[in-house]
């Protein structure tokens, strides 16, 4: 399974620039090929030092788990503004004296959510 990853992360990318390169200088303006080229160069470089300094393991799981991480972390804020606005919602007059402000709920939703 590690070899997988392994290659997934650091030659798949390579090989997918490869042939989107190939396909991309059939249709690029002849004027700007050699930019093209160019560019295409330096991205393959980048890709190619990154398999030469490749050690057998692979980030890809680590990285995964950090974007979940992240994901779960911005839903439940997400969550956390929705059930906010419903309880700002319900309220018919929000200039009554005493009334939370939306922030304030916002950070009420959030401490019963702990």
């Amino acid at each position: 399974m590690i070899s997988l990853e392994n290659w997934v992360e650091k030659y798949l990318p390579l090989k997918m620039h490869t042939m989107v390169t190939e396909q991309l200088e059939n249709v690029i303006n002849p004027k700007k090929l050699e930019d093209f080229r160019s560019i295409s160069k330096l991205i393959a470089e980048k890709l190619r030092n990154e398999i030469f300094a490749d050690c057998g393991y692979s980030r890809l799981k680590a990285r995964a788990l950090d974007l979940i991480t992240e994901l779960r972390l911005e839903n439940s804020i997400l969550n956390e503004e929705k059930a906010a606005a419903k309880l700002h919602k319900g309220n018919s007059n929000l200039n009554v004296p005493g009334l939370k402000d939306a922030k304030q709920e916002a950070q009420d939703a959030r401490v019963l959510a702990l």
